[in-house]
């Protein structure tokens, strides 16, 4: 046998293996971004989908609150809210919400609170099974108790938020997010605007929507 022709047998076997650990990783590497990408667009929003949803949560009203006619009272440092949404989605990304809910709690000196909210927004949303989203929106706060306590009052209200949604199904998604509402405050003393913190957390199901191109 010649040199060469045994120093080619010996580099052959070699130079296969090389070239199989050198091409592993990009054939591997393809496959798992692909994967990567199947999951995150796996149950993900569709075009024209409507969803219904409920939530709850806790209201942090802001001190020198507005929500009084007759007198003016502190309220307890949280109220619990609750409520129903419906929503349309005209792109994955993007649609609009309604909801309508209600505030409950005491004041400071164990007075019942109830109050309401009626809000709409716009929604802005990554179109990905986990999908952060902000929104932002306008609407109503309402009173309802006792002239002695508070009166009844009624307050127009802005509000902003974000948060998060899990598509754990196609026809189910899971949420939670924090809103700022902003609304007139007690007196000229304290500001003409005070911020509410909510806190909101809620089950939403999917109907319709056209399927992704």
């Amino acid at each position: 046998m010649s040199p060469a022709s045994a120093l080619h047998r010996s580099i052959s076997p070699l130079g296969i293996a090389l070239a199989l650990v050198c091409a592993s990783p990009a054939a591997h590497a393809r496959p798992s971004l692909s994967q990567a990408r199947v999951v995150m667009q796996k149950h993900a929003p569709r075009a024209g989908h409507v969803e219904l949803g409920l939530y709850g949560g806790l209201m942090v009203p802001a001190h020198a609150h507005g929500f009084y006619s007759t007198q003016w009272r502190p309220l307890r440092p949280e109220l619990g809210s609750v409520g129903v949404r419906i929503g349309r989605y005209m792109l994955p990304w993007f649609g609009g919400e309604v909801e309508a809910g209600a505030l409950l709690g005491r004041t400071a000196d164990d007075q019942r609170f109830t109050g309401g909210a009626l809000r709409a927004h716009t929604i802005f949303q990554l179109p990905y099974r986990v999908a952060p989203f902000v929104l932002a929106g306008a609407g109503v706060l309402v009173v309802r108790t006792p002239l002695k306590v508070l009166g009844s009052d009624f307050d127009l209200a802005g509000h902003v938020g974000a948060g998060l949604k899990f598509h754990a199904l196609r026809w189910l998604a899971l949420r939670a997010e924090w809103r700022g509402t902003v609304t007139a405050g007690r007196d000229s003393a304290s500001g003409p605007l005070v911020l509410h913190n909510e806190v909101l957390f809620g089950v939403s199901f999917l109907f319709g929507g056209r399927p992704a191109k």
